[in-house]
């Protein structure tokens, strides 16, 4: 993208986009951006804010880097067909911006049928990204939702991509497939038939073939065992390559789990519960574990650390990961730890699940330094009950258990960590009292205590 003139772009009406900062909401409650005067005569402006590379690249805390995003959302609530050409040409630009693949296909949308033609070209045409036409069909199947009468030609453009698809974006045909069962296209299903047959789908996004035969109305029941879409996938995506849209909320537990989902591995955090159980060691450590370790850690290490598709989405998982790390910290210190457990049901019961934050637990524990004897013994008086949620050994022995004696050793987990960062609360106040110098201190500008007779500055300042 062109880095553009910032200043040339802020008139007396666009200077209000500069100052509005972090709007991130569902777009049913997106601001009303005309009340400003906006309108057909800004739309070249708009198009230049949404496209400038230095308001991309600027701090997320800043009101800069929320410019685009205002600006495209202007650009759906004035609906000008002038617009759409100029947006399709920014997709392989914008596809890593997380807000971008969310948002565009409504902008699109809300610009109205005059965005079918232009993105059914995008959509037939080689070279582009694969998100990038994951964001053409997106947008195809949000008009056809929101103009009903445009929703059978919206299911021929879909079905005909369908009918002779790149073999090599596999999750983009599936995702045209979920696409095409939000739409109910039972028209579309011979087509389907033979992707499926050809195995040229990746079967994660809408499931197999006898799946989308029930959605459709079809079949009314599986005739083989619901194999295990993960391993059954053809080809593996990349954690950034995943199809997963950043949410439209700011709730802090499903923006973590969106980006450990998106960017998350077999080596990392998991989800959120095994990430709570992560900051609770750290924060029963005697010892301060700085970020620049632990952020690494969640993602098991640096060398497997995220290739972060923007800097954005790098400062808004830091922040949240800071938000529920200090939340965390706050309800051992009140003493009522609050752990994130997981649930399953089974019938009418429903079963508490404490293995992945008892595994978070543990990987944070392993970030301590060495302990003396006596401080290492505490520590294993608590590990002891967590270790049998987290290890093939433990899980032999919790499988010989009771339900009712399972659900006792999961009702000591709690008070045992709060133990634990109650025994370390000691040290922990000691190392945060700052010392005390038992001289005044020497201004440089002082006579140097030596005795030279020169500044300090100039005599024993870099000696020290």
């Amino acid at each position: 993208m062109p880095e553009r003139d910032t200043q040339a772009m802020v008139n007396e009406k666009t200077s209000i986009l500069f100052k509005l900062g972090n709007e991130s909401r569902n777009h049913e409650d997106w601001l009303d951006y005309l009340q400003y005067g906006f309108d057909e005569s800004d739309v070249q402006t708009l198009l230049g804010m949404v496209a400038d590379e230095s308001l991309h690249g600027a701090d997320i805390d800043s009101n800069e880097a929320w410019v685009p995003m205002h600006a495209w959302r202007t650009l759906g609530q004035i609906g000008s067909a002038e617009a759409v050409e100029p947006l399709l040409a920014l997709f392989d630009e914008i596809v890593d911006d997380d807000w971008a693949l969310s948002e565009f296909p409504i902008v699109m949308s809300m610009i109205g049928e005059s965005s079918i033609e232009p993105l059914t070209r995008y959509l037939r045409e080689s070279g582009h990204d694969e998100f990038s036409l994951v964001m053409a069909a997106d947008a195809l199947k949000t008009i056809a939702e929101s103009y009903p009468a445009s929703k059978e030609r919206i299911v021929r453009v879909l079905t005909t991509y369908l009918d002779a698809p790149d073999a090599s974006m596999l999750t983009l045909n599936g995702l045209i497939v979920v696409f095409l069962l939000d739409l109910e296209a039972k028209t579309s299903i011979e087509t389907l038939r033979r992707l499926y047959k050809n195995n040229q789908v990746d079967i994660t996004c809408a499931g197999d073939l006898e799946d989308v035969e029930i959605t459709l109305g079809f079949r009314a029941e599986r005739d083989t065992p619901r194999p295990h879409y993960e391993e059954q996938a053809e080809e593996p995506q990349e954690p950034h390559q995943r199809p997963v849209k950043r949410p439209q909320t700011e709730d802090v537990f499903e923006l973590l789990t969106y980006y450990l989902d998106r960017f998350g591995h077999d080596d990392s955090a998991l989800d959120v519960s095994e990430l709570d159980g992560f900051f609770a060691a750290l924060n029963c450590s005697p010892f301060v574990i700085p970020p620049s370790q632990w952020l690494d850690a969640i993602w098991g290490g640096e060398s497997l650390s995220p290739e972060w598709p923007s800097k954005k989405a790098y400062e808004e998982f830091t922040r949240l990961a800071f938000i529920h790390y200090h939340h965390v910290q706050e309800s051992l210190e009140q003493g009522k730890l609050d752990a994130i457990y997981l649930e399953r049901d089974e019938g009418e019961i429903t079963h508490i699940i404490v293995d992945e934050w008892c595994a978070g637990f543990l990987k944070g524990i392993d970030l301590w330094p060495p302990l003396p004897p006596q401080d290492a013994d505490q520590v294993a008086r608590c590990t002891r009950l967590i270790e049998p949620f987290a290890t093939e050994e433990g899980w032999a022995k919790i499988d010989a258990l009771s339900l009712e004696e399972v659900q006792a050793a999961q009702a000591r987990i709690e008070p045992a960590v709060e133990a634990l960062f109650q025994h370390f609360e000691a040290q922990r106040k000691l190392a945060r009292t700052p010392l005390k110098r038992d001289a005044p201190k020497i201004s440089r500008n002082d006579p140097c205590p030596c005795g030279s007779g020169k500044k300090y500055k100039k005599c024993c300042l870099n000696k020290s």
